[in-house]
């Protein structure tokens, strides 16, 4: 098993030029997007909600207003063999 947060795909997909003109969350956001694949698809579940994404911390701080990411994400824990899986989805993404 691996511990995903959704915050770090949605980096990954604004930084390539992917799912920009979608909002992080809500409807058609990238979370619910995000959650239909890891649970639904990948046999993952949904472990926390609402983690702080600490982006200063992190060093990458300048990236939140340059790429819209979330203040705030979901951890999940999925089977490592769906990793690939949840990249190809990534490479694939609008």
């Amino acid at each position: 098993m691996i511990i995903v947060a959704a915050l770090w795909i949605i980096l990954l997909l604004r930084v390539h030029g992917k799912g920009l003109n979608q909002r992080n969350n809500g409807f058609g956001g990238l979370g619910m997007e995000i959650y239909d694949l890891i649970c639904n698809d990948l046999g993952g579940r949904l472990i926390s909600q609402k983690v702080i994404a600490d982006w200063p911390k992190l060093g990458i701080n300048m990236a939140v207003n340059n790429y819209a990411l979330p203040e705030t994400s979901a951890k999940y824990i999925l089977p490592i063999c769906q990793v690939p899986k949840l990249l190809l989805w990534i490479i694939q993404h609008p």
